[in-house]
């Protein structure tokens, strides 16, 4: 189940050419801010999406309640398997939940790094879920592979990943949001104060942990501000 007070957004997807592109949800390694703050760039790709490439195609609507994290109004599946979302539980151990198509994959591996962590089956509706206890803190490549009935990959979806350090996981307030695959600094704004252009707010709270709001990761958690002022 997600912290009490975490909450998603919706993916508003890419803001106007005019505008500052949206940001991903790949984060930057041992951020490190300058002590005087220089123009903040625009933020650009969605996270998944991999460098100089289309973004993959991502849920809509991730929320958040009692009954944990999970996607509404998710699009058709474009590769199989999909890795929705990325939560932590309450005792820290990040949830990830997704979907597979239930006619090809019977099971979900997930690796780290190339290790396997994880084997998970897939329910008649294809969704899938498990629990990854035991992670350090650090950046990872997070993969998914779609099993097929012989254990044979049929699918594969794969996205950057920030396990957040414990002491950031329980010190999470009431205003916070866990990036998820697909979301963006823009989109985070445009959702929590209704104007994209204060993705400024959400990188200026977050400095330290930010480097390049082109930069976020899946699994990082922000805080939001509250108002929009």
């Amino acid at each position: 189940a997600p912290r009490p007070g975490a909450r998603t957004v919706a993916d508003a997807g890419d803001p106007p050419a005019a505008a500052p592109s949206a940001v991903p949800s790949a984060a930057a390694l041992a951020p490190a801010p300058p002590a005087a703050a220089p123009a903040i760039p625009a933020p650009g790709a969605p996270a998944d999406a991999p460098e100089g490439g289309a973004p993959a195609p991502r849920p809509k609507v991730v929320v958040a309640d009692a009954a944990g994290v999970r996607v509404l109004q998710a699009p058709a599946l474009a590769r199989g398997v999909e890795l929705d979302t990325i939560s932590y539980g309450q005792d820290g151990a990040v949830r990830l939940s997704g979907r597979a198509a239930p006619a090809r994959a019977e099971a979900v591996r997930v690796y780290l790094d190339g290790a396997p962590v994880l084997e998970a089956p897939t329910a008649p509706d294809g969704t899938w879920d498990g629990a990854l206890p035991g992670i350090d803190a650090g950046d990872y490549t997070l993969r998914v592979d779609g099993l097929d009935a012989a254990g044979e990959v049929v699918a594969r979806t794969e996205t950057p990943f920030r396990r957040e350090t414990p002491a950031i996981v329980a010190g999470a307030g009431p205003q916070v949001v866990t990036v998820q695959p697909g979301f963006t600094l823009w989109g985070i704004a445009e959702e929590s104060y209704g104007d994209g252009f204060l993705y400024v707010r959400v990188f200026e709270a977050n400095r330290g942990r930010i480097r390049n709001p082109d930069l976020i990761y899946p699994g990082q958690i922000f805080d939001v501000p509250a108002g929009a002022d």
